[in-house]
């Protein structure tokens, strides 16, 4: 098995950033086909938290596929009622109910469907708009796509990376702000007051998209209470506020 192999057979989305093949791991240790050992600094793609290969959960994983190892939504199952009773008891306030998805693209994409449906349901509203951030990613399917403030993944793809009604406004990047962190945390938190109220309208705006640390966009951290904040001004508009959370 060779990288010439992997080149000629695979289609990659992304850019391959490493030319070695890897074939199996354990803990924090992965190796390569030549037998190579080297660390993963990088957890997989962030969501290794225990580790390759924990035994706990290969365990659970090799039990639950001799049960039952496909599903449809067409129906439940105990894996995911316990999950979903599992969330519900971690989750803070009145958050109940668990919808799941394939991938974050998928999450992000239903999420901005119920709050449109919420919108014109509830509010009466059109919820054609939905506010994002730069240095924002959600994602690189259509809305999801729009959504992504950055350049480099809308590259070619004309209309299909322009979904219409999303908006992007400054996100709270104080370091990079003219300015000190209060007047950075002030200045970006009225424009976004201001978008809903007189740009937009409240009752056309379905939805404010934030991730709580912007991640590809550069580890951006918003100041003390920015998030607080950003949710007064969504409920005082009665504009849900999405969290895109990794």
């Amino acid at each position: 098995m060779s990288i010439e192999d992997a080149k000629r057979f695979i289609q990659s989305a992304y850019p391959i950033t490493y030319p070695v093949i890897f074939e199996r791991a354990k803990g924090i240790e992965i190796w390569d086909v030549e037998g190579r050992k080297y660390l993963d600094f990088l957890a997989g793609i962030g969501v290794m938290n225990y580790g390759h290969s924990h035994p706990k959960i290969v365990k659970a994983v090799q039990e639950q596929i001799e049960k039952l190892s496909h599903v449809a939504m067409l129906y439940y199952n105990v894996p995911a009622i316990l999950l979903a009773k599992k969330l519900a008891e971690i989750a803070p306030g009145d958050l109940r109910k668990t919808y799941y998805a394939n991938s974050g693209n998928e999450a992000v994409e239903g999420a901005i469907k119920l709050a449109k449906k919420y919108s014109v349901k509830v509010k009466g509203g059109t919820g054609s708009h939905v506010v994002a951030f730069d240095c924002a990613f959600h994602g690189i399917g259509g809305l999801t796509l729009t959504l992504t403030a950055s350049h480099k993944y809308k590259k070619l793809m004309g209309h299909f990376a322009s979904y219409p009604g999303v908006v992007h406004l400054p996100t709270p990047y104080c370091y990079r702000f003219p300015g000190d962190v209060e007047t950075c945390k002030q200045y970006t938190l009225e424009k976004v007051d201001e978008c809903i109220k007189y740009r937009l309208g409240p009752e056309n705006t379905a939805a404010v998209i934030i991730e709580p640390v912007i991640g590809e966009g550069g580890i951006i951290v918003p100041p003390d209470g920015w998030l607080k904040e950003l949710e007064r001004i969504c409920r005082e508009n009665d504009v849900l506020l999405i969290v895109d959370e990794v």
